[in-house]
This record gives structure tokens, C-alpha cells and sequence, in this order.
């Protein structure tokens, strides 16, 4: 088998997958967005001599360097496998996420190389990982309250004199009900549709309040894309209703 990272190749067996994981993401709402692609690659470099070794290990750490490339394992005619991941399709592409030289040891089946290392050999390990997108929800996040205000009774206040005890004075007979309707949502690949106001005939339509923030940037795509709402009634009857859900 041979491994290839970007324009870098693998000598045929050099390395070996040691660990492959998948692992599915939730948003705070409990549905899918990505999965974690995570792989973990072990080898043996050789080479004839030290210097030779230590050109060929550079060769390795430069080709390392860098993120978004793609990883693939082919067979020795070059017919790739299924253990592959492809950086444009993940949400900040292929990301290095270490590399590390193991200590030999000369155990049965060889898993840290021959023991010699550095003589001519060097055993390494490289972990890369991606998020795929495995997501079709609007909504990441999402929160809205409904904040009732008031039961339609007097206004008054308390009103003092200069000697005399403090008097009761009421403003107002009756007083209108008042709501405010408020939240925020997260949509994973776009902004999110803003609810409608629950009740439309009561509503102040010059406090409207509507937001949108940045998203959170990626290599490859953007994710969490937030906005806000806020609206305000006034009623002469009282007015019911609940937060809205998804």
C-alpha cells in the first residue's frame, strides 16, 4: 500500500493506518452538522545511512508543513482505497494536527519500528483530521422567549403633600397588556429564516429589532451564521402565546 499526502508520496508499505475514526457531531438543538474524519498514520522511513535518513525525514516534516492537501491510500497499482479524505470538502479542509517522531522498540510485530532509530530507520507518526459536512438542519442554535408584561389594571402613583399623609392617585383606569417577543437562532451553512411576530395586529412595528452577526469563517465554509429578533406589543385585551419552537 501506498500513502500520499498532497503531492507527497510514501515508499509502498512505509506506513500504516494505526487508527481511523468517525465521529458524528451534534448541534446544541441535536441535529447533525459533521463529522470529525480523524486519522492516524504510524511508519517506518529508511534509508541506507544517517544523512540519507535525515534528508529523507525533512522531506517528510516539509511535506507536513502544511494543511488542505488530500490523503489517500492506494494499492500498488494506484487504485485508491476507501481510507482517503478530500480537503475541499471539509469545513476547514485537512488540518496536520501533529506529527511526532515514536520511540522504537523491538516488540513482537514491530509497532514502533526496529528499535535502531536513527541508525537507519526513524519511526514517525501524523495525525490529520477534517470536519465533513453532515448536516441539512437550518438551525444550530435556537432560542426565543415570550416576556408578558402588565394585567390590564389601574396606574397610579404615589403622591405626597407638604404635611398631609401620602396619597393614592390613579393615572389610569386600565392599562394595555405589553409583550415582548425575543430570541436568537444559529444556522449552520446560512443565515436562519427570523420568526414572524406572534401577533401581528399588535404589534409596534417601529421597535422591530432584527440582527445579524458575522458567521464563524472557515477555510473551506462558513458555519454558524447568527441572528437576533425583537418585537413589542401592546394590547387592550390580554394576549397568550408561546415561544415558538422548530
Amino acid at each position: 500500500m501506498i500513502g500520499t499526502y498532497g503531492n507527497y508520496s510514501h515508499a509502498n508499505n512505509e506506513i500504516w493506518l494505526h487508527n481511523i475514526s468517525y465521529d458524528q457531531k451534534y448541534s446544541a438543538v441535536g441535529r447533525p452538522t459533521f463529522k470529525t474524519a480523524r486519522f492516524t498514520i504510524r511508519g517506518v522511513k529508511k534509508a541506507a545511512s544517517v544523512a540519507a535518513l535525515t534528508t529523507a525525514l525533512q522531506s517528510l516534516q516539509n511535506a507536513y508543513d502544511f494543511d488542505g492537501y488530500n490523503f489517500q491510500l492506494t494499492d500498488n497499482d494506484g487504485n485508491s482505497t476507501v481510507h482517503r479524505i478530500q480537503s475541499n470538502l471539509m469545513v476547514d479542509g485537512i488540518q496536520v494536527k501533529n506529527f511526532s517522531y515514536l520511540t522504537g522498540t523491538v516488540s513482537v510485530g514491530g509497532s514502533y519500528g526496529s528499535g535502531s532509530e536513527y541508525v537507519q530507520t526513524r519511526t514517525f507518526q501524523i495525525v490529520l483530521e477534517g470536519k465533513i459536512l453532515n448536516g441539512n438542519s437550518e438551525y444550530s442554535q435556537f432560542r426565543e422567549s415570550v416576556r408578558l408584561m402588565g394585567n390590564g389594571g389601574p396606574r397610579f402613583k404615589m403622591a405626597g403633600s407638604l404635611t398631609g399623609a401620602v396619597q393614592v392617585q390613579v393615572l389610569q383606569q386600565f392599562t394595555p397588556y405589553k409583550v415582548i417577543q425575543s430570541g436568537f437562532a444559529v444556522g449552520f451553512l446560512d443565515y436562519p429564516s427570523v420568526p414572524s411576530p406572534i401577533w401581528p395586529g399588535a404589534l409596534h412595528g417601529d421597535t422591530i429589532v432584527e440582527e445579524i452577526v458575522t458567521p464563524q469563517f472557515g477555510t473551506t465554509f462558513n458555519t454558524n451564521y447568527p441572528v437576533r429578533w425583537r418585537y413589542e406589543f401592546e394590547s387592550a385585551v390580554a394576549l397568550s402565546g408561546s415561544p415558538l419552537g422548530i
